[in-house]
């Protein structure tokens, strides 16, 4: 994830609106702290994603109460884990995102990422 571990634990908070158009604001200011903290641009990715995914939850099943308060998002890194927490003081909905759980099948399925895209390749191939 790193290139090389930090030491001290760093965090940024940004607060947007709950609009969809506000997740690429979102994504910038990770971006921004990933390239300040040296994250490697997958771990970025995934976390761009998972946050698209909760920010777009929180947007459209908030409904009229959601609009009225901004969903804050505190961004952090604590030695190699990078973390995410969502706040949607809308319904009080707190979100946790902690990737270490999934890493092992992450790092299983990643076996089988050549082959499938080879097979994928050569689908697409056959069906052209």
């Amino acid at each position: 994830m790193l290139s090389q571990p930090t030491t001290r634990a760093v965090e940024t908070v940004v607060s947007i609106e709950p609009a969809i158009s506000e997740i690429t604001r979102l994504a910038a200011h990770v971006d921004s702290f990933g390239r300040d903290h040296r994250i490697s641009s997958n771990a970025l990715n995934d976390m761009n994603v998972a946050l698209d995914e909760i920010v777009s939850n929180i947007v459209h099943h908030g409904g009229e109460t959601a609009r009225a308060h901004p969903i804050v998002v505190r961004i952090g890194l604590d030695g190699d884990r990078f973390f995410a927490e969502v706040r949607d003081q809308g319904r009080q909905r707190m979100y946790r995102l902690n990737g270490e759980p999934l890493k092992s099948i992450h790092d299983w399925v990643k076996n089988y990422e050549q082959t499938w895209n080879e097979r994928y390749d050569a689908l697409d191939d056959l069906l052209d």
